[in-house]
Parts: C-alpha cells; structure tokens; sequence
C-alpha cells in the first residue's frame, strides 16, 4: 500500500495556478522574513497532517484525492474557458453558474486549507487529534457545508476581473 507522508492542507490542484516561469510559487516565513520559492510538491503540506487512529492510514487524504479528481479537472475547465473568452459578458455569467454548483465541494477545500491552518497556527494549545477531529466535523457536516454555500451562492456577487493588460486580478 502507498501512504502519503506529505498531505497538503493546500492541494496542489490549487496551487499549480500560481506558478512562476520557473514551476515554484512563493511561500512566506512570517518568523524568519523570508519569502522561499518552492516546488508545489514542498508547500502547504505537512507529514501526516490528516492522520487519526480513528481511521486506517491515509484515509482522509485519499478522499480528499476522490474529491480533488472530480473538482479540479472541472475548474481546469472553467480557468481554461474564461481566459480564453472572458471578455464575453454571457461566457462570465456562465462559468460563475458552474462555480456556484460546485461550492460545496469548494467548500470543503476552504475548510482543508484556511480552516485547518488557522487551526493549527493559532490553537497549538489543542492535540492535533481534537483539530482534525473537528475538520472532519465540519467537512462531512452536509448540512453545515450545503447551508453555507447556499449563504455564499444567494449572498454574495462574483466578479471576473482583469487589468488594463487582460491578467486576472485575484478578488474576495
């Protein structure tokens, strides 16, 4: 059996968006002041970051690799279309409708990623069991997921926006 020792709390499929020329994204070291290029294979990961006895070895990062194959090749597509016709109003509303019936599953990401490093960042005073115990609770909560990105979906207005040279702009 394959164990993945470096699970990342940021996927990959994610992260492949933000390379350089070189293949590398940037990481900070607040403590340090020092920003590092790396690999997308040595960022935003951490060894056995989703492991709980509660579960065989690697479970919750080969679920999120089940996800991550039907989401990522979706917003592949959606990336894909919009650079090549986002000037085109009926082409934006579209692909923002595909990314609305994606959010829960975008959620689930969220919480991998910002939810679980806010976790272990700021509350170190709690066992890492407790912390993913309580990201597996919210992740597989559909009732939790489904409600907020409903509020997301029906609360908030997306926008596609490019500068003056045609580069997407990034935006909350």
């Amino acid at each position: 059996m394959n164990i993945t020792k470096k699970q990342h709390y940021v996927s990959q499929g994610i992260l492949k968006h933000f390379l350089n020329e070189q293949g590398k994204v940037f990481e900070l070291i607040i403590e340090k002041k020092l920003i590092i290029p790396k690999r997308i294979q040595d960022t935003m990961e951490q060894n056995y970051v989703y492991e709980h006895p509660a579960f065989k070895t690697n479970t919750l990062e080969k679920k999120f690799g089940k996800i991550e194959s039907v989401v990522f090749p979706q917003m592949d597509k959606i990336i894909a279309g919009l650079e090549q016709g986002y000037k085109e109003d009926n082409n934006a509303v579209k692909y923002i409708s595909k990314i609305k019936k994606m959010m829960p599953l975008l959620l689930v990401f969220y919480f991998r990623s910002g939810a679980l490093l806010h976790e272990y960042e700021f509350s170190s005073d709690k066992p890492k069991l407790d912390r993913v115990e309580r990201l597996i609770a919210n992740i597989l909560s559909s009732r939790y997921i489904n409600g907020l990105s409903q509020t997301v979906c029906n609360c908030y207005d997306a926008a596609i926006i490019v500068d003056e040279t045609g580069q997407f702009l990034i935006s909350d």
